[in-house]
């Protein structure tokens, strides 16, 4: 009934996780990709993020692919390509070396745990390296909101432009180490299959009150447009823009 009432649950799930983002998606072949952090069993916090790959619709999982085994990896997200190359990013130590990062792999890679593919790709999409300043509100960035002036990022989305190809990433980022009314959202792009990324756009709603931007979703609509989606807050009270 269009999702207003729901069974009870079939099969117990396997899978146990920390209180963070998971990136699951169909594969073309047609199974599932997870990306979670540690063993499909286990509950290891916010290090060891590794991808699996289920032929059987979730019920059993294989592989486990080691993406970043550091503490203080999390918020993966990703898409697969029409030639199979599947791109993620993810953010690590959001207010220590506060890096948004993109690998790419394959689901071959996924099975046979190919952790070199996933090493010679590694690419860091932005780094902050700034120290807290006077927040400013700007659109599209500038000086204001160079990587150097960052003291946080993280949450990251990715999105590939089935028509040119184009990757676009975005997370939330601010001038103070922490979660607050000085954060906004960073959109970058790359045309170089993520080789090489620019900044083109931040949210960042500061213009007369406190507000915060965070947590940012990308989606390409099938007409071909870019969605940017972010949660905007205002004191108390939270908007969906």
């Amino acid at each position: 009934d269009n999702g207003r009432t729901w069974s009870d649950p079939r099969i117990p799930s396997v899978i146990r996780s920390t209180s963070t983002r998971r990136f699951l998606t169909r594969l073309a072949s047609g199974n599932l990709l997870l990306v979670k952090h540690g063993p499909i069993d286990r509950d290891v916090g916010r290090r060891d993020l590794m991808a699996f790959v289920s032929k059987d619709d979730g019920r059993t999982w294989e592989g486990g692919l080691m993406i970043d085994a550091r503490s203080g990896v999390s918020y993966p997200d990703g898409q697969q390509t029409a030639d199979g190359t599947i791109y993620l990013t993810y953010d690590f130590d959001r207010t220590g070396a506060r890096e948004i990062l993109f690998v790419k792999f394959t689901e071959a890679d996924v099975l046979a745990k190919n952790v070199k593919a996933v090493n010679d790709s590694r690419k860091i999409v932005s780094k902050g390296s700034g120290r807290p300043r006077v927040p400013t509100c700007v659109y599209p960035p500038d000086a204001q909101h160079t990587t150097d002036s960052r003291a946080h990022v993280g949450i990251p989305s990715i999105a590939l432009s089935p028509k040119t190809g184009r990757l676009w990433a975005t997370w939330y980022g601010g001038i103070t180490p922490g979660e607050d009314q000085n954060n906004y959202c960073v959109l970058s792009t790359s045309a170089d299959g993520g080789r090489t990324w620019k900044e083109v756009l931040v949210a960042d709603p500061d213009t007369w009150w406190s507000r915060r931007a965070f947590d940012p979703e990308l989606w390409i609509s099938p007409d071909g447009k870019l969605r940017w989606t972010w949660t905007d807050r205002i004191g108390t009270v939270t908007l969906e823009k």
